[in-house]
């Protein structure tokens, strides 16, 4: 490197850091937001229409609701066609490992659904057969492929 490459390359790197400098100085700074009093941000939120809940309760409520909300969709169908009398209930076990062709066999092999082949394709059009939960799930035979897949699934 000779001295005029040299002289170049400092000029360089002295005319960037100006421009930095300049920039850097030159721009207005965020605003720093009021922190505000717990109890103050407490009052605003319920006045809002927020719910504030421990951590505790809210951890107690994210487990309860899945198997209520599946449970009222089962009591639900039920009471939609109370004139058909021949409901056929049937608890569901998905076991690690279970594939869908499985879980319709075991569904068409206690009534629960007339087509097997038809309700396996149905969960993989729909991709629920990514989204199969494990566990002990309450079906009937009154139920549609939808709420089926509904119950067993993560949604």
């Amino acid at each position: 490197m000779n001295k005029r490459s040299l002289r170049s390359f400092a000029f360089g790197i002295f005319m960037t850091v100006s421009i930095i400098g300049c920039f850097s100085f030159f721009q207005k700074e965020p605003k720093q937001q009021e922190s505000i009093p717990m109890k103050d941000a407490k009052a605003l939120l319920e006045k809002s229409g927020y719910v504030i809940l421990p951590v505790t309760e809210y951890e107690e409520l994210q487990k309860q609701t899945p198997i209520q909300e599946k449970e009222e969709a089962v009591q639900n169908v039920q009471e939609a066609d109370p004139s058909v009398d021949s409901i056929k209930n049937y608890q569901l076990e998905i076991t690690e490992g279970l594939a869908p062709n499985d879980i319709a066999a075991k569904l068409a092999e206690n009534q629960i659904i007339k087509n097997e082949k038809e309700f396996t394709d149905f969960l993989i059009n729909q991709n629920y057969h990514t989204k199969i939960q494990l566990g002990s799930f309450p079906l009937t035979n009154q139920m549609s492929y939808q709420q089926i897949a509904d119950i067993i699934t993560k949604r």
